[in-house]
């Protein structure tokens, strides 16, 4: 979003998130799964309450997801990058 200059939407949901970036590109779609996987982090470890800890694995996991999730949008802005 921040690329094409759109207004940065305040959420939590990474799927609100990918459904806006797939507004404007389609293939930000094959997104979605990884941001199902995610999206229960953006919250149940954040907020006060009951001492959540995650598992070593379910930890780098989510690295992991992020990560493809980063490689994905970068390799899609170094592609429009080269059409312009």
């Amino acid at each position: 979003m921040a690329y094409r200059r759109e207004p940065i939407i305040k959420t939590h949901d990474l799927n609100e998130l990918v459904n806006h970036c797939a507004d404007l590109d389609p293939s930000f779609n094959v997104l979605h799964d990884f941001a199902d996987d995610l999206n229960p982090y953006s919250t149940i470890f954040r907020y006060p309450g009951e001492l959540l800890v995650p598992e070593n694995s379910d930890v780098k996991s989510a690295i992991e997801t992020a990560e493809k999730i980063m490689q994905f949008v970068k390799e899609e802005i170094k592609n429009k990058e080269n059409l312009d």
